[in-house]
């Protein structure tokens, strides 16, 4: 089964991520076959090996998925789960 992300392959932060007290603001995650290859941030970051789990959406995104047998499904509408 192949995985992935087809057509979108980079997100931008809308909103500051507030992690241990820090904002790390205006942030940009490169994906390549599913892993992040590559980060930029204006201001915030540090290199760390700590995991943080974060929400990605804003009202505008929409994500629909495909599934094995070809099947569209709806993930993500108007900035809210639908599954």
């Amino acid at each position: 089964m192949n995985y992935g992300i087809i057509g979108i392959r980079y997100v931008k932060s809308k909103k500051p991520l507030n992690y241990g007290g820090n904002l790390i603001d205006n942030f940009k995650l490169t994906f390549k076959a599913g892993k992040i290859v590559e980060y930029a941030v204006e201001n915030g970051v540090n290199d760390s090996l700590t995991h943080v789990d974060f929400m990605i959406g804003s009202a505008e995104l929409e994500i629909i998925g495909e599934t094995a047998s070809g099947e569209k499904v709806q993930v993500f509408k108007n900035g809210n789960w639908v599954i």
